[in-house]
């Protein structure tokens, strides 16, 4: 069985609540012009024509043809992989680990917890895959290392393996 980690969610307010993702996001989401989702814990922000699109989260971004750019980080914090995971049916074995139990759901209602349940995906796994395809491009800016890739090809490929081996991932 997996370890649940239940969260209360705190008063959220897409302008003035920080977010949790580093540095450069928390710096993008307080940009002049720059709109944030409403969800307290997976918000998006966005600038430009299609912004308020984008903010509905991950799968917006995937209809639209979007891409991911990583900024001194790797896939292992691309929280956009979870998108393939709506695409595939788990064993038995992994969803026990993955699902909170019904009697905490019913305990804890979602409207006001939050739930996160491991084990977490190893989404670095996906790396070398993306570059021996030639999904990912990387490019080196001062000390940071850049990785661009077309989200739905690297949610398409994630969901192979995923298919194929998803021991693979959580371990």
């Amino acid at each position: 069985m997996g370890v649940a980690w239940l969260y209360k969610i705190l008063p959220y307010d897409p302008k003035e609540t920080a977010c949790t993702t580093g540095m450069i996001p928390e710096t993008f989401r307080k940009r002049e012009g720059a709109i944030r989702g409403s969800h307290p814990t997976h918000s998006l922000a966005a600038m430009g024509p299609r912004a308020i699109e984008l903010v509905e989260g991950w799968h917006k971004a995937l209809e639209l043809d979007g891409y991911v750019l990583l900024i001194g980080v790797g896939l292992s914090v691309c929280t956009a992989m979870h998108q393939a995971e709506k695409r595939v049916q788990f064993p038995e074995h992994i969803r026990k680990r993955i699902t909170p139990p019904r009697e905490l759901l019913e305990k804890y209602p979602e409207d006001k917890w939050e739930w996160d349940f491991g084990p977490y995906p190893d989404f670095s796994k996906m790396e070398e895959p993306c570059l021996q395809q030639g999904i990912m491009k990387t490019v080196k800016v001062g000390e940071a290392t850049l990785k661009l890739v077309r989200l739905r090809e690297l949610v398409d490929l994630y969901t192979e393996y995923l298919k194929k081996n998803p021991d693979l991932f959580y371990h």
